[in-house]
């Protein structure tokens, strides 16, 4: 649940965002035209992006290129409330900053959505400064927030990610056509729903459900439990991992769920098959 949103915009947009949210929550993001710059104060979560998954804990950052994002807020014995600042980089105001000069190429090789980002001590005094504009709407001006903007880049290029944020800068705007094959294969043994893949994807649960069904003939639900249970049965045989651990790996709620669909499926429980084995 979000308990508390605050935002500064750039004419008409939010540019800078701050969030409390309550966990457990799932978060959708959607950034069709912005790089985003995530910093979380407190609380972790984990990211998911069409082709990976990255957890992030509390004084931690990420760089985020333009794409659709889901996030999963992971509930805490320590936190009661998680604090989460969003700072927009849209394309075309990078632009106007920069003109000519802008800091990175245009070029785009890569398929990388998430990198963390080292949230030096002298970033996070930046990003706490920023609250005086909270408190003091009436002085933001575009001005104001161009030097901002600048400054949050000029501090990311001198932190030790320097030279892969070089890398990341020059694909964050440039969107990459999402291969469903691809973002399925890079999840199933992730906790996202079939929901999840259809967001990752850009589309909707029905659209995702037919263009899956044309890409694996068979539907979402059973292709994932099968490679999921594929995957069980050789963990059975090949390692020592005990069924509760093989049930977590494979996104079984609980021995119990593994030991059901698996006996559906192979006609043997778990147990029974280790042994046969």
């Amino acid at each position: 649940m979000i308990t508390n949103h605050e935002k500064i915009d750039y004419g008409s947009r939010p540019l800078i965002e701050k969030v409390t949210i309550k966990p457990p929550f799932r978060l959708s993001l959607n950034f069709p035209n912005d790089a985003c710059f995530i910093f979380f104060d407190s609380g972790s979560a984990k990211i998911n992006a069409p082709y990976e998954q990255t957890e992030i804990n509390g004084k931690e950052a990420v760089l985020l290129r333009c794409g659709t994002y889901f996030s999963q807020l992971l509930p805490s014995l320590e936190q009661e409330v998680y604090k989460i600042l969003v700072f927009h980089l849209p394309k075309e105001i990078i632009r106007q900053i920069y003109r000519e000069h802008f800091p990175v190429s245009s070029k785009s090789d890569g398929e990388t959505f998430i990198h963390k980002v080292d949230a030096s001590r002298i970033l996070q005094e930046f990003l706490k400064g920023l609250q005086f504009y909270f408190d003091h709407p009436e002085l933001v001006t575009e001005e104001i927030l161009k030097l901002k903007i600048q400054e949050l880049i000029l501090l990311l290029f001198q932190t030790r990610n320097a030279e892969t944020l070089q890398e990341l800068f020059s694909d964050a705007f440039s969107p990459v056509e999402v291969n469903i094959k691809q973002v399925v294969y890079s999840h199933i043994f992730t906790d996202c729903a079939i929901q999840d893949l259809a967001v990752l994807c850009n589309m909707s649960l029905s659209t995702f459900r037919r263009q899956f069904k044309k890409i694996f003939n068979d539907t979402p639900s059973n292709f994932l439990k099968n490679k999921r249970l594929e995957k069980a049965r050789d963990l059975l045989a090949q390692s020592d991992l005990t069924t509760g651990e093989i049930a977590l790996e494979t996104c079984f709620y609980d021995t119990a769920h593994l030991s059901k669909s698996f006996k559906e499926k192979f006609g043997h429980s778990p147990t029974e098959y280790r042994k046969n084995v």
